[in-house]
């Protein structure tokens, strides 16, 4: 049942989603074919001013795709599982696990979609256009993990998933404690969220300091080299995957037991 529930997530948000991804490429092609580095040097009004809209389009295009990516992750857990929609959702023969990670997947995929699209785009995008300046997303960024062998790639790859999870999780946890006050739950939920971010990145940095005070582990960070980065990686692991079963625990224990349907 939950690669049915799965499946009905990559078709429900593809509509909303697909449409914006292919803007962001399709602005970015067109302003690789109409505008060369030498028109943006020597060109008249014309040529400035058809750059700047092209330019604005495509930059209007990315911010789409990042709003829509997060409004739909917020909007498809929203609706499906706290609103009216809840009612049915929850008759489902899924467990609760399986009906948080059957929202929990496409999400994901949907979000590393998103920051691709971004990543492409902004590579097709003419030189000397600024785009890549001011979008600091850069293709070497994404294949960055995969340059590490043996353990630090697996640790690498361990904590962008473990990262993604944790921040798409803390998102249902905010939603589902905003959903618990009877007026403005929305307003609650992004108020919790901040909170909730600003509260365990400060206990993260504390720890994270504490940790490198360790007289042995002190050692090993000052010596660098492989063992330094295996260190600092399974730190980092450790605390985002703690983050992650925070917020799922949340989450969970709450639509277990607090569940408030309209």
């Amino acid at each position: 049942m939950i690669g049915k529930l799965i499946k009905h997530e990559f078709l429900a948000t593809s509509s909303f989603l697909f449409p914006a991804y292919a803007g962001a490429i399709i602005f970015a092609l067109l302003n690789r074919w109409m505008l060369v580095p030498t028109d943006l040097e020597t060109g008249g009004v014309f040529d400035a001013a058809l750059h700047s809209l092209l330019a604005l389009l495509y930059t209007v295009s990315v911010f789409t795709v990042l709003l829509l990516t997060v409004a739909q992750i917020v909007r498809r857990f929203y609706s499906n599982v706290l609103g009216v929609e809840g009612y049915v959702t929850h008759t489902l023969p899924l467990t609760l696990d399986g009906l948080i990670f059957g929202k929990l997947i496409p999400a994901s995929a949907w979000t590393l979609v998103g920051l691709l699209v971004i990543g492409v785009s902004a590579q097709i995008m003419p030189p000397g256009s600024g785009v890549v300046e001011f979008f600091p997303f850069d293709l070497e960024l994404l294949f960055t993990f995969f340059r590490h062998e043996g353990i630090i790639l697996v640790l690498s790859i361990a904590t962008g998933i473990a990262t993604l999870c944790m921040t798409i999780l803390s998102i249902y946890s905010a939603l589902t404690i905003g959903h618990l006050m009877r007026k403005g739950r929305l307003l609650w939920a992004i108020l919790i969220f901040m909170g909730m971010g600003f509260g365990l990145s400060s206990l993260f940095m504390t720890v994270l300091t504490i940790v490198s005070q360790i007289g042995p582990i002190t050692h090993i960070l000052a010596e660098g080299g492989t063992a330094a980065e295996t260190v600092a990686f399974t730190t980092v692991l450790i605390g985002t995957v703690l983050q992650v079963i925070a917020h799922y625990a949340i989450t969970r224990g709450l639509l277990r037991h607090r569940l408030n349907l309209p």
